[in-house]
C-alpha cells in the first residue's frame, strides 16, 4: 500500500509565492553603463544602478549630497562652490563635519572614490561653509550627485586635506611686516605696522588687488575691518572694481559709507547707465571688527554684513568684466583698519544642496 502525500494549503501558498525586493523603487534601475546612473550618483554594477562601495572602513556613516545649479551659468570644473553647515536652514550639522570628516566623490573615469580637498570658512561659533572646487562641470539647471560626506571616524583617523590656496586666489591676513607688492597696489597713506597683522588706510589712501576674477559666473569679496571714528567716514569705499589704476573704474559694485556711519550698496554697469544704489536703513559701521561679504554674479548682487543680508538686487545688465578688490578712504577723516581680505569664485544664487539619508556602514 502506497503512503499518501499530504500537503497543507499553507505550504502550497508559500511554494507559489516569492518575496522580491522593490529594486526600482529603491533606485536600483536596470543599466548597461554608468550613464544611466549618473543622475542618481550611483554606478552600474551587475546590470543595476548601485551605490558605490564604502570608501574607507574607519568611517561609520556617510551621506549623499546632491548639488543643483540654479544659476543661469554653466559652471566649469574647478569653479568654487560651498556647502553650508550649522543650524537651519543650513543643510549639514557641525557634528557631521568634524575635522576628520571627509568629502568624497565617485571618480567615474577610474570607477573609484577619491577625496575632495576642502577648506573651511568660519562664519561664527556654530556656522561655517565647507568650500571646495567642483571636480566636474555642472551645467545651468543640472544636478551633480557624486558627492558624499563620510563621518563618524574612528579615533586616530587623519584630518581632512585643506584646499585653501586653490580656493582663494587672494587670501591675505597681513601677517608679514610689509604689504605684498605682488598682491596689492597702494597710493597715499596706506601702511602695515610691523607685527600687527593689519593694514591702516587713512584719508586719501587707496589699496587695490592685482588679482582679478570674472564677474560672470561670479566673484565674492570678503573683508574683515574696523572703522574709527564711525561718524566721519563719508566716502569710505569697499568693493569690487574694474580698474588696475588709482580711482574707481566702471563697472563696479561697492559698499559706500556716509558721514553718519550708514552703508549703501551701489553698482554702475556702464557709462551710459544710471547707478543702481540700494539704500540700507539701520545697517551701519561699528568700531568693532565687522565682516563684509560682497557677491557679484552677472547681474545679481548680494551683500552681507556680519552674517546679515543687507542688499540683494538685479542690475539692468550683467557684468562680464574681471573685478578687483578695492579699498579707498576719500574725503573722510576716519581710519580703516583692514584685518583680512580674500576673493574667490562664487555664484548667485548658490547651488542648492539636498541631503540623502544618513547611512551606517554595513558590517
Amino acid at each position: 500500500m502506497m503512503p499518501t502525500l499530504r500537503v497543507s494549503a499553507l505550504a502550497l501558498l508559500l511554494f507559489s509565492c516569492r518575496i522580491t525586493p522593490d529594486l526600482e523603487g529603491n533606485g536600483y534601475i536596470e543599466c548597461s553603463a554608468d550613464d544611466a546612473c549618473i543622475p542618481s550618483g550611483r554606478i552600474c554594477e551587475s546590470g543595476l544602478c548601485t551605490p558605490p562601495t564604502w570608501w574607507k572602513p574607519e568611517y561609520g556613516f556617510r551621506r549623499q549630497l546632491t548639488l543643483t545649479n540654479e544659476s543661469g551659468f554653466d559652471l566649469p570644473a574647478g569653479f568654487t562652490v560651498h556647502v553650508s553647515v550649522g543650524a537651519e536652514p543650513r543643510p549639514l550639522k557641525p557634528d557631521e563635519v568634524a575635522p576628520t570628516a571627509r568629502f568624497v566623490i565617485m571618480d567615474r573615469a577610474v570607477r573609484a572614490q577619491a577625496e575632495v580637498p576642502v577648506t573651511i570658512d568660519v562664519l561664527g561659533p556654530t556656522a561655517f561653509d565647507v568650500v571646495f572646487q567642483l571636480p566636474v562641470a555642472v551645467k545651468a539647471g543640472a544636478t551633480w550627485a557624486d558627492l558624499w560626506v563620510y563621518s563618524g571616524a574612528k579615533e586616530g583617523t587623519a584630518v581632512r586635506t585643506d584646499e585653501r590656496k586653490k580656493v582663494y586666489p587672494l587670501d591675505d591676513t597681513f601677517e608679514e611686516d610689509l604689504i605684498d607688492d605682488a598682491a596689492w597696489n597702494t597710493v597715499g597713506p596706506v601702511t602695515l605696522p610691523p607685527g600687527d597683522g593689519e593694514v591702516i588706510i587713512q584719508r586719501g589712501g587707496y589699496m587695490w588687488s592685482t588679482a582679478a576674477l570674472p564677474a560672470s559666473p561670479g566673484i565674492q569679496l570678503t573683508a574683515l575691518f574696523t572703522v574709527t571714528p564711525v561718524d566721519s567716514c563719508d566716502g569710505l569705499t569697499i568693493g569690487l572694481v574694474d580698474n588696475n589704476t588709482q580711482g574707481i573704474g566702471i563697472p563696479y559694485v561697492v559698499a559706500l559709507a556716509t558721514g553718519t556711519g550708514d552703508i549703501s550698496i551701489e553698482a554702475l554697469r556702464g557709462e551710459t547707465l544710471p547707478t543702481e544704489p540700494q539704500a540700507i536703513n539701520g545697517i551701519g559701521l561699528k568700531t568693532a571688527t565687522q565682516r563684509l561679504d560682497l557677491v557679484v554674479s552677472g547681474a545679481n548682487v548680494r551683500a552681507t554684513l556680519d552674517g546679515q543680508t543687507i542688499a540683494t538686487f538685479v542690475m539692468r545688465e550683467p557684468i562680464e568684466n574681471n573685478l578687483r578688490a578695492h579699498f579707498f578712504v576719500e574725503g573722510a577723516t576716519c581710519t580703516v583698519t583692514l584685518k583680512q581680505a580674500r576673493m574667490r569664485a562664487a555664484v548667485d544664487p548658490d547651488l542648492k544642496v539636498t541631503l540623502g539619508n544618513k547611512i551606517t556602514r554595513p558590517p
